[in-house]
């Protein structure tokens, strides 16, 4: 990872070569529920994409990437981890 420029305007550039051994990252998500107070989280723990990073840019739309990948066991054991909560909780930080 390369970073340039000075804060608050810090870049901070990821780039990456065909065939590539990519290093294995977390997932970790969290949905809203309906009624916007309960919510859903989702870990993955250990994850590794295995296929290519794909995506599109739109006008007025978010970019929205695809991709393949794998789950593994992480160092607890587990491949993923789904916890609903009837009060939404933030994220963790790490």
């Amino acid at each position: 990872m390369v970073s340039s420029g000075t804060s608050p305007g810090i870049v901070y550039t990821l780039s990456g070569s065909g065939g590539d051994c990519l290093p294995y990252f977390k997932i970790y998500g969290r949905a809203l529920g309906e009624g916007c107070t309960e919510d859903l989280h989702c870990k993955l723990g250990k994850c590794k994409i295995t296929g290519n990073i794909e995506g599109e840019f739109s006008e007025g739309e978010f970019f929205v990437t695809s991709c393949s990948g794998i789950a593994v066991n992480d160092s607890t054991g587990k491949a993923f981890e789904w916890v609903s909560h009837e009060t939404g909780e933030d994220l963790p930080s790490s």
